[in-house]
Order: structure tokens, then C-alpha cells, then sequence
């Protein structure tokens, strides 16, 4: 710390020691590390301020770790960022996707729905980054000159450990298990993001066909949809247009294969 402080008096010069993801200095070093730094003009108080420390941590609890004269000198200022959201991480992915990506490699329709399923977990865009990187591998894999949302589905299972088909599958009565057939063929078939009501609906109509069901009415088929919707196997949203407002649905974080094969075992 003397030789640092010999050299910026010398340069008469200030520095500005950014530690992100201090977490990891914490848990590795305890409080040692960032007591020296917060310590940095403690025998040189009159002079002037030559470091000063900005530390980024995506968990405020690590700093529970620290000893209290530590503690006391980081908690002068503290800026709390709120998570990205789909048009923050849209802009990141759109700025990494014009860069390792061949052009028109990466529909925009994808970005769009990257973005959301990252938001809807907690904002990550690290976890974002790594769902369009990965989607970018499966593409290659798969031979296709352009990545689809299956891609991106698939790869979001293993960036969000937790995702897998709910239990509640097995609950769910003969017409919205096929209501959820019905939308894994479609996705599985169509490189749409989305869909609209009324093309899961006709997709729903061919599976009753296929397992010699009567379909039920347009009434009771949105009620499927909202029951699912409300247990996280699809999501529904509202689009806006001059037409009018209409319902789209998605398939979000679920391999429409995988859901397929799942549904198809319990019918």
C-alpha cells in the first residue's frame, strides 16, 4: 500500500478501484483484502483522496461477512440497481448478436423472446448471454442457418437449473393434457416464438382427432389455456394493434419436444 501511494503522489494522480463481483473476494479472502483498501488514507488523512473503492455485488448479504469497521466504511453510499429488464437485455443480446453472429443468423423474434424468459427469471444477463450463445451452438448442431426458439429452450434448462416440467402435469384432466399437446406440436412445427389463440386451438382440434376425443368449445378451451398459463406451462400476452387487442401464447422455457413426450406418456 506505501509503494501505491508513493507512486500516486508522484503522478499526482487519483485512482477509481472498481471490484466487481467483490463476492468472490469476500468468501475468499474475508475481510483483510477490503479493510487495507478502506484503510488506503487512514495514516494520510489531510492528504489528498488518491483511491477510491466501487464495489458491484448481486448479493448485499456477502457484506454480512465482513468485520464492522469494514462494514462501516463501504455502507457510506450504496446505489441499488434494479434487475434488467426485456428491453435493457434486448439492447445487451442485440449488442453481442450483431457481433458474433453472421447477419440474419439470429431472427429478432428470438432476441425478443430471450429476453423475456430472462426477465421473467430474475433480469441475468449474464444468464441472457448464455442462452443466445448456447441457442447459437444448438443451431449448428441441428444444421440450421438460423436459430429457432427450440434452441433457445433447450438451453434454458440448463442456464435456469430449475426448470422442468411441473408435477402438476400429472394432475391435469384428459382435455388440457391434449390443450398441452396440442401447443408442444405446434411449437415443435412452427419456428414462431409465438402463436395465437386460434392456431393452438387448431391445433388442439387435430390431437382430439388423433385420440378420438371430442373437442370441447371455445369457452372452455381458454379456460385450458388460462389453467396453464397459471401453472407456468405457457404464457399468455396481450397484443395491441389496430385490430384490436388479441391473446398470444408461448412456450417459454419447456422443449416443446420434451413437453410432447411427457404429455404423450400420460395420455
Amino acid at each position: 500500500m506505501d509503494i501505491l501511494r508513493q507512486i500516486l503522489d508522484e503522478e499526482d494522480t487519483q485512482i477509481l478501484l472498481v471490484l466487481d463481483e467483490v463476492d468472490a473476494l469476500i468468501n475468499n479472502e474475508g475481510s483483510d483484502a477490503l479493510y487495507y483498501l478502506t484503510r488506503f488514507h487512514e495514516t494520510t488523512p489531510d492528504d489528498p483522496r488518491r483511491l477510491n473503492l466501487l464495489c458491484i455485488s448481486k448479493d448485499a448479504e456477502v457484506f454480512r461477512k465482513l468485520d464492522k469497521s469494514t462494514l462501516s466504511s463501504l455502507q457510506r453510499n450504496i446505489i441499488r440497481m434494479p434487475d434488467y429488464n426485456r428491453f435493457q437485455l434486448a439492447d445487451i443480446l442485440l449488442y453481442r448478436m450483431e457481433r458474433a453472429f453472421r447477419p440474419d443468423a439470429v431472427p429478432l423474434e428470438i432476441i425478443d423472446f430471450i429476453s423475456e424468459v430472462a426477465e421473467k427469471e430474475n433480469g441475468d444477463a449474464r444468464q441472457a448471454i448464455s442462452i443466445l450463445h448456447g441457442a447459437g451452438l444448438e443451431a449448428d448442431n441441428d444444421g440450421s442457418r438460423q436459430v429457432k426458439p427450440e434452441h433457445a429452450r433447450r438451453i434454458a434448462v440448463g442456464v435456469y437449473d430449475g426448470i422442468v416440467v411441473p408435477d402438476e402435469i400429472k394432475h391435469l384432466n384428459q382435455h388440457e393434457k391434449l390443450t398441452l399437446l396440442g401447443i408442444s406440436r405446434f411449437f415443435i412445427s412452427n419456428t414462431a416464438p409465438e402463436a395465437t389463440t386460434g392456431e393452438i386451438e387448431e391445433s388442439y382440434h387435430l390431437v382430439c382427432e388423433e385420440y378420438s376425443e371430442k373437442p370441447r368449445g371455445h369457452t372452455q378451451f381458454w379456460k385450458y389455456l388460462k389453467k396453464l398459463d397459471n401453472l407456468d406451462f405457457v404464457s399468455i400476452k396481450m397484443h395491441s394493434s389496430s385490430q384490436g387487442r388479441t391473446q398470444h401464447i408461448s412456450l417459454d422455457k419447456i422443449p416443446a419436444k420434451t413437453l410432447q413426450k411427457k404429455v404423450e406418456e400420460l395420455l
